[in-house]
């Protein structure tokens, strides 16, 4: 089914990720949303799919960059969730 026993999925086996690019208080951000797979729990079984929400904010007059990542594996809980990680992501400060 992947190319072979053991082989892991690639990134993109469950879609592209969602990349949107855009201004935060903090400073100009990425806001990435991916779904990957996870390591299996046992030898046999399916990979559980993690679902992942990632910010990388770069604030103004520094090199740095501030990193935020949020992940679950609950789909019930996919747009409550997003939404909850969104407004966090407009409260970040240094």
């Amino acid at each position: 089914m992947f190319g072979g026993l053991g082989a892991l999925p690639r990134p993109g086996d469950f879609g592209e990720p969602d990349v949107r690019y855009l201004p935060l208080p903090l400073g100009d951000a990425v806001r990435i949303r991916e779904n990957m797979a996870g390591e299996r729990k046992w030898r046999f079984g399916a990979r559980p799919v993690i679902r992942a929400l990632t910010y990388g904010v770069r604030p103004p007059d520094t090199d740095g960059l501030l990193t935020m990542h949020v992940s679950w594996t609950e789909p019930v809980v996919d747009e409550p969730l997003e939404q909850i990680v969104d407004r966090i992501a407009a409260t970040l400060s240094l």
